[in-house]
């Protein structure tokens, strides 16, 4: 496919990544049962009435999406998509306690159940910035953020939109890490976070990174059959292992050594915990090391023979079933 380019980059998570301290070394070590978003002053940032009325992941998605498109130079995407796994959680939370605590006869606001949609975060987002063009959430559990990268690569490709705010978004709540450390369903540590990247068909002076491919696959695979599935993967696109600088991977329980000897192994999840779209903070983490030309030491697990940072290849996992692999690529006018 042709590139698409990553104009604009936001993030909060767990670590100092708004401002983006966390690339220069800093780290929050948490006190808490799961890893919680370092969220900004909101009201810097956004009006008292909003603060007021919206969720905490409205709030943070909010501040992202503004942060990303002044971190592109523009003030409005043609389109917004946005993945989450769960949504509102914590407004779920409160519209199904408020059923129960009324033993469902009283009358209800309906303001938490409009908020707890899983499409509020994009609405939200598209009433801040006035924005009238397409708007759409995908919620598939693992596949959320890369099925609205996915999206959003379409859109491009067919021409029918430039520039597109891609968002990811999922939050905690006690209860819920209850539910999922009791079922142990996830491995430890449990976190959260929220994305934005700005996607566009043109190269800016704002490029991050291009996005040279991306393909999933769903289904059980064991170590050979998965190293198989990626050597497959590269060769469809003419890419050679020894031409990849940085392998950025969430879960290691799967050694991609062997394929890919020489490159720089990166980890994130032990800074941010794993939830539904934790993926999205790969692509933030690698295209800010490919435009810095530098990988966050911390981050590091592995050093590999190359130490520009060109080509940085991300594989995601989940219990050996989802699994996506995405390449970026230093843009054409950077490299020397």
């Amino acid at each position: 496919m042709s590139k698409i380019y990553i104009n604009g980059l936001s993030c909060i998570s767990p670590q100092p990544t708004l401002d983006t301290r966390f690339l220069t070394g800093t780290i929050v070590d948490s006190t808490t049962p799961y890893l919680q978003c370092q969220e900004p002053v909101y009201k810097t940032i956004l009006s008292p009435t909003g603060i007021r009325r919206m969720g905490r992941l409205q709030k943070m998605s909010l501040v992202t999406a503004i942060h990303c498109l002044k971190d592109a130079g523009i003030d409005m995407p043609d389109a917004i998509v946005t993945g989450t796994g769960l949504g509102c959680l914590e407004d779920s939370e409160q519209f199904l306690t408020s059923i129960i605590e009324n033993t469902e006869h009283a009358p209800l606001s309906p303001t938490s159940f409009i908020q707890s949609t899983h499409n509020t975060v994009s609405s939200q987002i598209a009433i801040h910035l006035k924005c009238t063009g397409p708007n759409y959430t995908y919620s598939q559990r693992h596949f959320s953020f890369e099925s609205a990268l996915l999206d959003s690569i379409l859109m491009i490709k067919d021409q029918s939109s430039t520039t597109i705010l891609l968002h990811s978004a999922d939050e905690m709540t006690p209860n819920i890490y209850e539910i999922i450390h009791r079922m142990n369903i996830w491995p430890a540590p449990i976190g959260e976070g929220v994305s934005s990247l700005l996607l566009s068909s043109q190269q800016s002076s704002h490029s991050y990174a291009a996005i040279e491919f991306i393909k999933l696959h769903y289904g059980k695979m064991d170590a050979t059959s998965i190293l198989h599935w990626i050597q497959d993967c590269l060769a469809l696109h003419e890419i050679t292992p020894d031409s990849i600088d940085v392998v950025i991977q969430g879960n290691y329980s799967v050694s991609l050594s062997s394929l890919i000897p020489d490159a720089t192994y990166v980890q994130y999840k032990n800074y941010i915990g794993e939830y539904f779209t934790a993926s999205a903070f790969a692509y933030w983490l690698g295209a800010y090391s490919i435009k810095n030309q530098q990988i966050p030491e911390h981050c590091i697990k592995t050093q590999g023979k190359e130490t520009s940072v060109r080509t940085v290849l991300i594989y995601n996992q989940i219990d050996q079933k989802y699994h996506s692999l995405a390449l970026l690529v230093q843009p054409e006018s950077t490299q020397e």
